[in-house]
């Protein structure tokens, strides 16, 4: 009960104002030697007197209660304000460590990238091609060389020469070439070769090299060979293209 009073201790005092003075008229009516009204507009005249008082500190009261509805709305709007800044400073902190950690993600990404960048570089072989030829009693052929020239070993190595105007499979492949060694490959010249090397014409041969490092990153490359009795005096030119 006490608590309830505390609470609405305001609304206790305006009752208890209200009470009162109709506690005061109510006396006055009945036991003060006032004359009471006896025509019906006195009486109007009279309620009008008593009432006045009352209805006036009821407006003054809801002025007042008004204004402090005003004002506490106006103090939960500024909570809310302080509630709303906070709130969107604990946002723009967390967007903040969300970039950070974005930030921090990609350096380690682009750290673990260089590093087995750095393992593959270290174990990456390097391969020649070269190319020559002979002419044995009127037969021509080619010998191919596939050199490891590094110090690391090879894995897979595919050698595929594309002969022009010829269907036939002039691939190999190699399970290993390890470093400092080399492999050997012979070819004859087609028919039309032959003829058109002794026609004083140049004609191609293409070859595509591909294999593998010991971690099996892949490689390729392609050389383009020339051959023809205009091509200075050993008659051919091998060039790598990619």
């Amino acid at each position: 009960m006490k608590d309830f009073i505390k609470q609405n201790m305001g609304s206790v005092i305006n009752w208890s104002l209200t009470l009162g003075w109709m506690a005061i008229v109510f006396y006055l009516w009945q036991y003060s030697g006032i004359k009471k009204p006896d025509e019906l507009n006195e009486v109007g005249d009279f309620l009008a007197g008593v009432f006045a008082p009352l209805a006036f500190f009821w407006l003054v009261r809801g002025f007042y209660q008004q204004g402090k509805g005003l004002e506490q709305n106006s103090i939960a709007l500024n909570l809310q304000a302080q509630e709303l800044q906070a709130s969107t400073e604990a946002l723009n902190l967390q967007v903040q460590e969300m970039k950070a950690s974005v930030e921090q993600q990609k350096q380690m990404a682009e750290y673990q990238r260089l590093e087995i960048e750095e393992r593959h570089n270290t174990v990456e072989p390097f391969i020649e091609v070269d190319a020559g030829f002979i002419n044995s009693g009127g037969l021509y052929s080619f010998t191919f060389y596939i050199k490891n020239i590094s110090d690391n070993d090879a894995r897979n190595i595919l050698v595929k020469i594309d002969v022009t105007n010829c269907s036939v499979d002039a691939s190999k492949h190699f399970n290993v070439l390890t470093k400092g060694t080399n492999v050997t490959i012979t070819s004859a010249f087609t028919a039309n070769e032959k003829l058109t090397y002794e026609s004083h014409v140049t004609f191609e041969r293409v070859i595509h090299l591909k294999y593998e490092s010991i971690l099996g990153r892949a490689y390729e490359q392609i050389y383009l060979l020339e051959v023809g009795k205009s091509l200075g005096s050993i008659h051919k030119r091998i060039t790598r293209t990619s």
